[in-house]
């Protein structure tokens, strides 16, 4: 049944190539039904990082979410990924094959459903709803107005007696006035060659992950302005969590929050997932979130970012202070594309670029 899955896989959409190639690892994502029950000491926590918005009273309210399972090792799905990807020891490096367990051991999992998690920020705790089949939980926390003495901080899970292991996250505190620098990932910041179907693999599954050059200083520059937050938005798997989140702070970049996705396997191979839904979803959120901030959008031009930023800045007028596209499929800005996707927008609230050094200096 594998290989025939597999061979699906090269008539989907690079967008979504990688997803579907790691739904192979398919016990990953079926649900299993149980009753509800703590942390056991071989399953593990991975959090998102959280995001946190000021109420009326002072107060803070933090949004948590987080995903459990169960490591798995499945050798058979494993060597499947790399003779797809043309990998064998002769041709591997030693740094390469490091990279290729690691990351790929991150899909090797059961999702577990059913379990009470409860987390801590600094004194204050709070259950989160018992874990979904795929895994997902969330919930919020109420910090007092007092506890937020700085806009970055952590999270830990509170575990069952007896279990002296560590899952932590970050939480990042949004003022209720400033920009929002909603960020792409794949071709924005990070080298990852979408439209190249081979390439995305090698880069998501054996290089090192490369950011796109000056991106993180035009970042950190725009950083600087009091009340900017940085929220990052990508179709990539929750799975790769831990290393995005090592590539935003080993590269430079401004701290902020992670909006990943949950890989559900039939939805991949049979219809029903679509990553602009996805995208737009996760804007629209924020977007609500925090009805006095302006956004600034950025993203490529390799996929739908023109598309789903339009559509946005249409949706939400007033409310989208600027567009940003990187160019990285050669169309310029005068291309049909770009007037049918900012089709009403003022011309000075868009912009295709192709170095970040023709970005502007700061938002404010």
């Amino acid at each position: 049944m594998e290989q025939a899955v597999f061979f699906r896989v090269v008539k989907l959409s690079s967008s979504i190539l990688v997803l579907v190639l790691i739904g192979i690892l398919f016990a990953v994502l079926v649900p299993r039904p149980r009753a509800a029950s703590l942390l056991q000491l071989d399953e593990q926590i991975v959090f998102l990082p959280a995001i946190g918005r000021m109420m009326t009273n002072g107060s803070w309210e933090v949004s948590v979410s987080g995903f459990v399972y169960e490591q798995e090792t499945r050798p058979g799905a494993r060597g499947l990924v790399r003779k797809y990807l043309g990998l064998d020891d002769e041709t591997m490096s030693a740094e390469e094959t490091r990279i290729f367990e690691e990351r790929i051991r991150r899909f090797l999992i059961d999702a577990e459903g059913g379990k009470r998690i409860a987390v801590r920020i600094g004194d204050a705790t709070a259950a989160m709803e018992v874990t979904h089949g795929d895994g997902h939980f969330s919930g919020l926390i109420t910090l007092a107005a007092a506890a937020a003495t700085n806009t970055a901080l952590r999270l830990a899970a509170m575990l069952p007696a007896g279990d002296a292991r560590k899952f932590s996250g970050a939480v990042q505190l949004v003022p209720p006035r400033g920009v929002s620098v909603v960020s792409d990932i794949d071709d924005t910041i990070k080298v990852s060659n979408v439209r190249e179907r081979r390439e995305l693999l090698l880069n998501t599954f054996v290089r090192p992950l490369k950011p796109v050059p000056g991106m993180a200083d035009t970042y950190r520059r725009w950083a600087t302005n009091s009340g900017t937050a940085f929220h990052y938005v990508s179709a990539s798997p929750w799975q790769l969590a831990p290393v995005l989140e090592e590539f935003l702070t080993h590269d430079g970049f401004p701290a902020g929050t992670l909006q990943l996705r949950t890989l559900r396997w039939r939805k991949e191979l049979f219809g029903g997932y679509s990553p602009d839904t996805h995208k737009r979803t996760e804007i629209g959120r924020l977007l609500a979130m925090f009805p006095e901030r302006e956004f600034v959008l950025v993203g490529d031009s390799g996929e739908r970012d023109p598309e789903i930023y339009g559509t946005l800045a249409r949706e939400h007028p007033g409310r989208i202070r600027a567009i940003c596209i990187r160019d990285v499929t050669g169309e310029p800005p005068p291309a049909e594309r770009y007037k049918e996707a900012f089709k009403g927008l003022p011309a000075e609230r868009w912009k295709v670029f192709k170095e970040p050094g023709d970005l502007p200096s700061e938002v404010r």
